[in-house]
C-alpha cells in the first residue's frame, strides 16, 4: 500500500489534508486510490467530497457486539457527515448534485 504525504505538495496531499488522512502509520487511502478520485471528480475538491462520502459509507456498517467487544461507528459517522457538510459550504459544492441519464433510442 503505497501512501505519501508532504503538506499540500500535489492535489493528493490536499485531499489528504482535508480528510484528515495524513498518518502515514493508519492510512486511509492508498496514492492510486486518491489519485483515481482527483481525475474521476475533475480535481481535488470533488475527490474530497467523494472520499468523505466513501468514509460515510464505510462506517455505515451496523453496529456489532460480542461479549465484551462493541463496534460502534455512529460517532464517526457523524463526524464525517459533519465534515462533509462543511468542505461542501467550503467548496461551494452544497447545492451541487450529479446523476446519471442513460441515453434511450425511441426506434428500439
Amino acid at each position: 500500500m503505497t501512501f505519501s504525504y508532504t503538506p499540500f505538495t500535489t492535489d493528493r496531499d490536499r485531499v489528504r489534508f482535508h480528510i484528515g488522512d495524513t498518518d502515514a502509520a493508519a492510512p486511509i487511502f492508498t496514492n492510486a486510490h486518491l489519485d483515481a478520485l482527483i481525475v474521476e471528480c475533475g480535481g481535488w475538491q470533488g475527490a474530497v467530497i467523494a472520499a468523505l462520502e466513501h468514509l460515510i459509507a464505510l462506517t455505515s456498517q451496523p453496529n456489532f457486539r460480542a461479549d465484551w467487544l462493541q463496534v460502534d461507528q455512529e460517532s464517526a459517522r457523524r463526524g464525517y457527515e459533519q465534515l462533509l457538510r462543511h468542505k461542501r459550504r467550503t467548496f461551494g459544492a452544497a447545492g451541487l448534485v450529479a446523476s446519471s441519464v442513460r441515453p434511450v433510442r425511441v426506434d428500439e
